[in-house]
C-alpha cells in the first residue's frame, strides 16, 4: 500500500469519527479525541523525526496545538487541525503523483525508431543509433527523432508537445525541425544536427525530471518559515503562561496560532495548478 493510500485511509477514518461526533453529541468528546488520535499519529511521528534531527517543523506545532486543544476541552479544534495537516500531506503526495504521471507520459512520447537514409533507400534503426550528419526520412505519423534541418520535401508538423503551439506547422527545405514533433502529412528528409541526449525533446525530459526532484519555491519558503515560527509560537505560549499563570490562556494561544490553513495552502494550489495545466494540454 502506498504512502498516499495510507493517508487517504486515515483521512476517511478521522472524517468518519468527526461525522459521528456531529451526529452523536453525547459521545462527541471521545469520538473527537479518537479522530485526533487517528489523524495525529503520522503527525506525531513526523514531529518526533524532526526533533531527533534538531529541527522545529510545523508538525511539532500541530502536535502541541492538538494536545493543548484536548487539554482545554476544545476537541473539535484538535480533530480539525490534525485532519487538515494530514489532508495537506495527502494533497502534496497527489500533486507529486500527477507530476510523475506527466513525466511518464512525456517519456512515452520519446522517438524510438528512425528511418536512416541509405544508398539504396532507408533502413529503420533505433533513434539512439543516428549520428550527427546522418539524413533521416520522416513519413506521416512519424515522430521526428533528431533536431535538424530539412534538405528535401515538405510536411506539416504537430509541435504542440514541445512548444504548445496549437496549430500545425508547415516546413520545407531550409527549415529547422525539433525532435518530438509529429508528422501529420507529407515527406521530409532531415539532416541530423543534434542527436540522443542533445535533442530538444531529451533535454525537455531532463528539465522536467530535474524540476520534479526539487521542492516548489513556495514549499521551501514554508519550510523556512516553520523553522522560525514554530519555536517562536511555543516560546510565546510558554511566556504567556508564566506571566499570567493561566495555563488555559497559554494553550488557547497555542491553538489559535497553529496555521491550519497555511498547511494546506501550498498543496491545494499546486494540485489545482497541475489539474488546470493538464486540462489545458500543458502537461
Amino acid at each position: 500500500m502506498s504512502h498516499r493510500h495510507r493517508k487517504l485511509i486515515l483521512l476517511a477514518l478521522a472524517g468518519g469519527l468527526m461525522a459521528a461526533a456531529w451526529l452523536l453529541p453525547g459521545a462527541s468528546r471521545w469520538l473527537l479525541v479518537a479522530a485526533a488520535a487517528v489523524a495525529g499519529a503520522p503527525v506525531v511521528r513526523q514531529a518526533w523525526g524532526s526533533l531527533r534531527l534538531g529541527q522545529f517543523s510545523i508538525a511539532l506545532l500541530v502536535t502541541a496545538a492538538a494536545a493543548g486543544a484536548i487539554l482545554i476541552g476544545e476537541e473539535w479544534e484538535a480533530a480539525v487541525v490534525t485532519f487538515l495537516f494530514v489532508l495537506g500531506g495527502y494533497l502534496e503526495d497527489l500533486a507529486l503523483e500527477r507530476t510523475r504521471s506527466a513525466v511518464r507520459s512525456l517519456i512515452d512520447l520519446r522517438p524510438r525508431i528512425a528511418r536512416r537514409k541509405e544508398q539504396d533507400g532507408w533502413a529503420e534503426v533505433p533513434a539512439e543509433a543516428v549520428q550527427a550528419g546522418d539524413t533521416v526520412v520522416i513519413l506521416p505519423g512519424d515522430r521526428v527523432p533528431v533536431d535538424g534541418r530539412v534538405v528535401a520535401g515538405r510536411a506539416v508538423l504537430d509541435t504542440a508537445a514541445l512548444t504548445g503551439e496549437p496549430l500545425p506547422l508547415e516546413v520545407g527545405p531550409g527549415d529547422r525541425v525539433l525532435s518530438g514533433s509529429v508528422c501529420q502529412g507529407g515527406y521530409l528528409e532531415v539532416v541530423a544536427e543534434r542527436v540522443g541526449a542533445d535533442t530538444t525533446f531529451q533535454r525537455l525530459i531532463f528539465l522536467v525530471v530535474e524540476a520534479q526532484e526539487q521542492k516548489p519555491k513556495v514549499q521551501r519558503l514554508l519550510d523556512r518559515f516553520a523553522r522560525w515560527y514554530t519555536p517562536a509560537v511555543m516560546a510565546a505560549a510558554a511566556l504567556l503562561g508564566l506571566l499570567t499563570r493561566d495555563l488555559h490562556l497559554a494553550l488557547t494561544f497555542l491553538v489559535i496560532a497553529c496555521p491550519g490553513a497555511l498547511v494546506v495552502a501550498a498543496p491545494v494550489a499546486i494540485v489545482a495548478g497541475l489539474g488546470r495545466a493538464a486540462r489545458a494540454g500543458i502537461l
